[in-house]
């Protein structure tokens, strides 16, 4: 007969049960009591291996609280993931179950640059940028580009207009749509154009037209491409007036813009 303890049994129950011999049995018992001939039963391999298992279990699942998970951390071990905070979202991380925060409103989720785990970012994807504080010189026959002086939102770094005050600048490379608008303030003679221009050298989209009758018009174009991270666009205006104009600004007017939106 072996003596044996129940943590023991607990902590490593094969190499204990192996070394017993055919023939022997266990006796479990509470080493603070005395042994009671008439209570002790006669329990087989097996279901004292059940009976330890069950024991080790109840020992991983003592301090669990609703709502926790559990998963197996080894092919013989199983291991306690705390509950999430409301709206969680499960995920995994290096093989193994964890939690991703809920994210703010309005955001969404998707995957990191480098493809590797979800995470929360704006719906919108994008910027825009303004000319509001001035208005904005457009000599005869000679594309200007607009200079902006306000960012009205921007999710990820897309315009730095301290140094470089006509740009969007893509960050990521993908599929976008992208605009432009200006007012333009010129005589009833000639032709206004307004363009987005890809990296100082591609018109990507244009608009063309005469003069309006009333002097001052506003035109808008909008294109869908496909960019690379690093491109950059500008919004430009022309006119054939035979002699300078302006871009004209309005108080909390933003008809002068430029913005981009990804939506792949």
């Amino acid at each position: 007969m072996a003596n044996i303890k129940l943590t023991d049994l607990e902590a490593d129950p094969n190499t204990l049960l192996t070394s017993v011999d055919p023939g022997d049995f266990l006796l479990v018992h509470d080493i603070s009591e005395t042994i009671d001939v008439r209570k002790i039963k006669v329990i087989s391999e097996a279901n004292l291996l059940k009976l330890v298992t069950e024991t080790a279990r109840q020992a991983v699942i003592a301090s669990q609280t609703e709502g926790d998970l559990f998963y197996a951390s080894s092919g013989t071990a199983l291991a306690r993931l705390a509950k999430g905070a409301d709206g969680s979202i499960l995920t995994e991380t290096s093989g193994l179950p964890s939690w991703l925060a809920k994210g703010a409103t309005s955001q969404v989720l998707k995957m990191n640059s480098g493809a590797t785990a979800p995470e929360w970012n704006s719906s919108l994807f994008g910027c825009r940028v303004s000319r509001e504080i001035s208005d904005q010189t457009v000599n005869d026959n000679t594309e200007t580009a607009i200079i902006f002086d306000t960012e009205v939102f921007d999710d990820d770094s897309y315009a730095n207009l301290a140094t470089k005050p006509t740009r969007i600048t893509i960050p990521t490379t993908g599929i976008y749509l992208v605009g432009a608008s200006a007012y333009l303030y010129s005589p009833t003679t000639g032709s206004n154009s307004l363009y987005v221009y890809l990296n100082n050298s591609t018109s990507i989209a244009k608009f063309s037209g005469p003069a309006p009758a009333f002097g001052a018009g506003q035109m808008n174009i909008s294109t869908l491409y496909q960019f690379s991270a690093g491109d950059y666009i500008e919004a430009k205006v022309s006119q054939t007036s035979g002699s300078a104009q302006v871009i004209k600004t309005v108080a909390a007017n933003k008809s002068n813009s430029m913005w981009i939106i990804r939506i792949k």
